[in-house]
């Protein structure tokens, strides 16, 4: 975004938020912003820049002094970022949170804490999944999750629509404090540009099956590339020898290499790429949406494995081309055909391009989140006020 922090603020009411941020995400910085403002990243300081919000990451926790400073980098890092953003709780209106596990530590403090005023915001993933294969694991899902939601967060961001109707049922968590705050995505950075069309791309790792690909993809010719991992940080990328990224344990292909990318050097493998495919698991969470996104977002056509979670912007033949998770034939036809009509790619990839912008901007999610702020804040004004005439 490029409003800066003062103006974004005022559209944002005067809720002040603090943002948690655990290791491997990146808190705002001058280098950050440098680096967005030149186009070598995508923006990915939505919540804190727009609404001028203050961040506390490990960094943070590195520099607190003393006994408490001690203390707190002993615990797991999630587990001392709720602790701290408890401790600094009456500095804020709102606090939001990235992540079930920073989520639901904070979510613990703030129940057991009586007449508390702020209010959390927890933005998750992927909060029902699988149940976990131990005893603990499986209570943790099923029962003390369920009860943290609902005590200790007042209002959920969740992207995927499965997801959500399962922390309404499975949770019995109230469907009016579910924020509708899609997935975001950068329709700047990642936008159309022309490419030679001669390769076809794979890009992630999250529940990706590689091996049915790489089963698909055999004797077709078709020249493509799977970038398993992607680094934010822009370094030289990983090696594309095929050797060196032996891929769901099997032999690639001729044509077919594999390797990561950093950011940059993804945006230029979806421009280069006719199509892209993103062949996943069977799963009710929506892995594989950043990337089909991002392929979308740069009116690139997809090919993609219709799962149970993977609903919420895919219109098979619309906007992408679905097909059966793990069915090799199915997915080799798909490739075949797609390959040999660039028109049919050009009009998918357009229609995906028009449906990203218009259901996934960086916007609808500020708006979401910025919506869910200012009721949370409203809500304690009229307690206070109410409180105050009950004492007359």
């Amino acid at each position: 975004m490029a409003s800066g922090a003062s103006e974004a603020s005022a559209r944002s009411g005067d809720a002040r938020m603090l943002v948690l941020f655990t290791a491997g995400q990146q808190p705002p910085n001058e280098e950050l912003r440098r680096l967005i403002e030149q186009d070598v990243l995508p923006d990915t300081m939505i919540a804190q820049d727009a609404f001028g919000a203050a961040s506390l990451d490990d960094r943070d926790l590195a520099s607190i002094p003393g006994v408490r400073g001690r203390a707190l980098r002993r615990l797991p890092i999630q587990v001392a970022l709720a602790l701290e953003a408890w401790r600094r709780r009456h500095e804020f209106d709102v606090v939001l949170s990235w992540t079930e596990r920073v989520g639901f530590s904070l979510a613990a403090l703030l129940a057991l804490t009586p007449r508390r005023r702020v209010g959390h915001i927890a933005v998750f993933t992927w909060p029902v999944g699988a149940s976990g294969s131990s005893w603990l694991r499986r209570g943790a899902k099923n029962v003390a999750f369920p009860a943290l939601a609902r005590f200790g967060i007042d209002r959920l961001a969740v992207p995927s629509s499965r997801q959500r109707e399962l922390v309404v049922e499975r949770w019995g968590f109230p469907a009016e404090a579910i924020l509708p705050a899609k997935t975001p995505v950068d329709t700047c950075f990642w936008s159309p540009r022309e490419g030679a069309g001669d390769m076809i791309c794979s890009v992630g790792r999250e529940m990706r099956d590689y091996e049915t690909l790489i089963e698909a993809l055999r004797d077709l010719g078709i020249p493509c590339h799977i970038a398993s991992g992607a680094s934010f940080r822009n370094p030289v990328s990983g090696t594309d020898d095929p050797r060196a990224s032996n891929v769901a344990g099997r032999e690639l292909p001729a044509g077919v290499t594999a390797g990561r990318k950093s950011i940059t050097e993804l945006r230029e493998l979806y421009a280069r790429a006719r199509f892209v495919v993103i062949p996943l698991m069977p799963t009710n969470t929506d892995n594989g949406a950043t990337s089909t996104l991002e392929a979308m977002a740069m009116g690139r056509a997809v090919i993609t494995s219709a799962t149970e979670g993977n609903t919420e912007i895919l219109e098979d033949g619309v906007n992408c081309v679905l097909v059966p998770p793990r069915d090799v034939d199915a997915l080799r036809a798909a490739i075949e055909r797609l390959w040999s009509d660039p028109q049919r790619c050009a009009r998918l990839g357009a229609e995906a391009r028009a449906r990203v912008v218009a259901e996934h901007s960086q916007e609808q999610w500020l708006t979401a989140i910025r919506a869910g702020a200012e009721e949370l804040v409203s809500a304690r004004r009229l307690a206070d006020h109410d409180g105050r005439l009950a004492k007359v």
